[in-house]
């Protein structure tokens, strides 16, 4: 806009100011209707001259010299405000543009080990733009558009295809209380030409829009949302004939109310789902409600409730569900904490009901110290269930009630006895039973004792179970173990090193399985090289060995190998690698060996040439399960990826380079993408 031009709209913009705060001195009904017509770019000047009389019985006073100074005065401040604002007196006024976008050219060949191929030859434009309505606080407009023109070449066949990428959102009033938000867009996956593949790779098209309402009120005591979106998109396998095309979409409305003056909120939710495929269709919706509230900073109460329903093309799932949740606690001597579980659904085959199911659950939890002046505690849980499952033709009800109490008195530092007492009624069908649990048991725990270079510490446990059952006999066990740790810490010039060793034997008497003993052996060492602010490493190896004879025998053993490490190789690269290697083997002839690995190292200034970065990634994993007497099949997985990716950047324009080779089990695949591009614009 010419300068003389803006110097006239401020004057205009200055003689309405005046206008109003002159006519607001004397009539506010008069400024009231000046304010509306201003808004819609009407005259202020004209409006206060033409309903100043008729709009009150006698004529308004002149107004003085001082009345004029005061308008002088506010006309002045607000004008030091809006120095740069889009001229004053229409909504419709757009803020110049914000531009930008790229330009590319790329070329993506990707072979598979069957011996197809494919090869791309893509050339994309994009335009992003940003701007906004009269003020930023009342509409701000983004979006961009795109143009993707691709050749694609599989096998013996080839295509050509152009296709526009578009996005546009709308954001009204994004800073109130009732911010509206609308957006669309178009995508083409071609454009993406630095994407890494799997092993087989999707190529795509998907559109979709989105529509999202929210309110909140200033006393910030609610939140209302209501959205809704919808996506269409269409994919391929490359290689590979037929497409997939699915359509999504979600309706979702959300009311959140937190009561004043209390600790108690509320909410309500209902969401919709639809999609359909080329297999399936189906409707998902749900209705959600929640109410949470404390009291008095010892006690708080949650509770959630749900009911969904699930509509496919023969198929259809009804589901409902409520939760509680309390707890309690009185200082830190007492805490309760209780929850109940409660579900219903019902499903349907071809409008038939299939099935019905009710489950309900009740548990609480209670830990109580009677004095805090001595180690004695109290802990009781009760546990309900109680379930149903109903067919046309069978009926199976699955019930039981559960509780327990221990007491613990921690006697020493190291040694603390506990008794319990558990109680169980069960029912599952047309057979029930009563058990009880009456026990009580020692453990010692000693402190670690230095020796030599090292440190030793021992524990040891004992107890007796007697249990009965309504249904079975009565029997008695008795279980003691004890074991024992040597650590031992080890420095080295170059780093320090740990050596632990744990050895525990077990042993029970009495009982189903009448005698079983259990021996355990396991080993770790981990070395810890000398870390610095370019290098830190660790490495860890540990071995077990579990051997369990009497009248029931096994043998477990298991090797686990890791390291990690990071490394600044430079001032402007760092490498991190990591690894395990994992080994199981047992007495049945079953063995499994695990391994992965992954490397990364970027370098972000390449043979000292600023902006050219180079990235490689490295991942390997196998996984091999052998069985000597053959009970299960030989299997077997493996898998890798190794990309390199090159970019360089001079100014706006930029190269990109990435190889990659990847195998995912049998499919195998290697990728080139060369991309060749330029920034324009602000954005």
């Amino acid at each position: 806009m010419p300068p003389h031009s803006i110097k006239s709209v401020k004057a205009c913009a200055r003689d309405i100011k005046r206008d109003f705060i002159i006519v607001r001195l004397s009539d506010a009904r008069a400024v009231f209707l000046a304010c509306i017509f201003f808004c819609i770019g009407g005259q202020g000047t004209a409006l206060a001259a033409e309903t100043a009389t008729p709009l009150v019985a006698t004529t308004p006073e002149p107004t003085t010299d001082a009345t004029e100074q005061s308008a002088e005065a506010v006309i002045e401040e607000d004008e030091a405000v809006a120095v740069g604002e889009p001229p004053a007196g229409s909504m419709f006024v757009l803020a110049p543009i914000a531009w930008g976008g790229d330009v590319s050219q790329s070329f993506r060949k990707q072979s598979f080990e069957s011996g197809l191929s494919s090869l791309q030859n893509v050339q994309a434009v994009n335009l992003r733009m940003s701007t906004y309505f009269w003020q930023p606080w009342l509409a701000q407009v983004n979006g961009g558009l795109g143009v993707v023109n691709a050749k694609n070449i599989y096998g013996s066949r080839t295509d050509e295809s152009v296709s526009l990428n578009g996005r546009a959102a709308l954001s009204l009033v994004p800073q109130s209380n009732f911010p509206f938000q609308a957006s669309y867009y178009a995508r083409d996956s071609r454009s993406d030409a630095g994407a890494t593949p799997a092993a087989t790779s999707l190529v795509g098209r998907s559109t979709g829009f989105e529509v999202l309402q929210r309110y909140r009120p200033p006393s910030k005591s609610s939140d209302s949302l209501a959205s809704y979106n919808r996506d269409q998109s269409v994919t391929q396998r490359i290689g590979l004939t037929g497409s997939g095309d699915r359509v999504n979409s979600r309706l979702h409305l959300q009311h959140d109310y937190r009561l004043p003056g209390t600790r108690s909120a509320f909410g309500v939710g209902y969401d919709r789902r639809t999609f359909s495929d080329a297999v399936n269709a189906g409707t998902v919706t749900g209705l959600n409600g929640s109410y949470s509230t404390k009291f008095n900073h010892s006690q708080s109460l949650d509770v959630k409730a749900l009911h969904s329903g699930s509509e496919y093309a023969q198929d259809s799932l009804r589901f409902n569900n409520v939760s509680v949740r309390h707890s309690y606690r009185s200082g830190s001597s007492l805490s309760v904490a209780t929850s109940a579980f409660a579900s219903q659904s019902e499903s349907f085959a071809l409008g038939l009901n299939a099935a019905n199911s009710r489950n309900l659950q009740l548990n609480s939890a209670t830990s109580w110290q009677p004095d805090e002046e001595l180690p004695f505690y109290v802990s009781g849980s009760v546990r309900v269930f109680d379930a149903v499952y109903e067919t046309p033709t069978t009926s199976v009800i699955s019930q039981s009630q559960t509780g327990n109490v221990s007491v613990n008195y921690a006697a020493t530092r190291n040694l603390s006895y506990t008794v319990y007492e558990t109680l169980s009624n069960t029912r599952s069908g047309g057979s029930s039973a009563m058990t009880t649990l009456t026990g009580g048991r020692a453990d010692y725990n000693s402190d670690e004792t230095p020796f030599r270079s090292a440190f030793h510490r021992w524990n040891a446990n004992g107890g007796l179970d007697y249990q009965t059952s309504s249904a079975a006999a009565s029997y008695q066990t008795i279980f003691a173990g004890a074991g024992q740790g040597l650590r031992l810490p080890y420095a080295l010039d170059e780093g320090a090193m740990d050596f632990s060793f744990n050895q525990a034997l077990s042993v029970r008497e009495g009982g189903v399985l009448r005698q079983t003993n259990t021996l355990n052996h396991n080993g770790r060492v981990i070395w810890r090289p000398v870390s610095d602010a370019t290098q830190s490493s660790t490495m860890s190896f540990a071995v077990s060995d579990m051997l369990t004879f009497g009248d029931r025998s096994s043998h477990l053993q298991t090797a686990d190998l890791s390291v990690n490490t990071l490394r600044s190789v430079s001032a402007y690269s760092s490498a991190t690698a990591s690894a395990a290697l994992k080994w199981t083997a047992n007495d049945r002839g079953q063995s499994s060996t695990s391994a992965t690995a992954d490397v990364k190292y970027n370098h972000a200034r390449v043979f000292d040439v600023k902006g050219l970065r180079y990235t490689l990634t490295l991942q390997v994993n196998k996984f091999q399960f052998d069985d000597v007497y053959g009970q299960n099949a030989d299997n077997s997985r493996d898998g890798y990826l190794f990309d390199q990716k090159l970019e360089y950047a001079i100014g706006r324009a930029y190269l990109r380079l990435n190889g990659a080779v990847a195998k995912s089990g049998e499919s195998k695949s290697t990728l080139i993408v060369l991309q060749l591009g330029r920034n324009f614009g602000e954005i």
